[in-house]
């Protein structure tokens, strides 16, 4: 008989992350990783196709951006943030 946690596990209430195999867990790691993919490439279609780029070398910070959304890398602070 499957222990209690395989069967939580087997409709979706894991209680705890040893409910779930090494096997299952990087199968699911893999379907979330490929939705993600479909989901980003959908996004990136909608961008226009070249980047802009802008640094400031005082500030210390690099400036990613494409449309509306923009990737800042601020190397003084060490801090990241996306838009």
């Amino acid at each position: 008989m499957p222990s209690v946690d395989r069967q939580l596990a087997q409709v979706g209430a894991v209680p705890h992350g040893q409910a779930l195999d090494h096997c299952e867990l990087a199968e699911l790691a893999e379907r979330v990783r490929a939705a993600q993919s479909v989901a980003l490439g959908d996004r990136l279609s909608e961008l226009p196709r070249e980047p802009r780029v802008e640094t400031d070398e005082t500030a210390r910070t690099l400036t990613l951006g494409r449309g509306d959304h923009a990737l800042l890398a601020d190397f003084a602070n060490e801090t990241v943030e996306l838009t």
